[in-house]
């Protein structure tokens, strides 16, 4: 799903745009929900967060994350990437994840990610 903010990619969906996606999804059956720092550099955690929040009980979803990109490299577009370089930018160290996992659980306003 391709939401955050078109600030970040021109094809990304803002707020009001993904929230009738997500309801769909939802009212669809959809139950799982992957995110990722990385999307919308951490502005799409935040966005299906307050999403999540509005339409859906948090206890009915499974919402997991991936963390540890270097969000700051990143923020070099138009350059391109080579997958050594991408994997040379994350940061894998105990405290960093500790710190990207606190930052996800603020932006999602939600409670945990979820473990199956």
């Amino acid at each position: 799903m391709n939401m955050g903010t078109p600030q970040w990619k021109p094809w990304i969906f803002d707020e009001a745009q993904s929230e009738p996606i997500v309801r769909h999804a939802l009212e669809a059956g959809v139950n799982f929900i992957d995110l990722a720092d990385f999307y919308s550099t951490g502005v799409g955690e935040e966005v299906v967060g307050r999403i999540l929040k509005r339409l859906a009980r948090r206890e009915k979803i499974v919402v997991t994350t991936k963390v540890g990109y270097d969000m700051g490299t990143y923020q070099e577009r138009g350059r391109p990437r080579t997958r050594a370089a991408i994997h040379a930018s994350i940061s894998w160290t105990a405290s960093t994840l500790r710190s990207r996992v606190s930052a996800w659980i603020t932006s999602t306003s939600t409670c945990c990610i979820s473990s199956t």
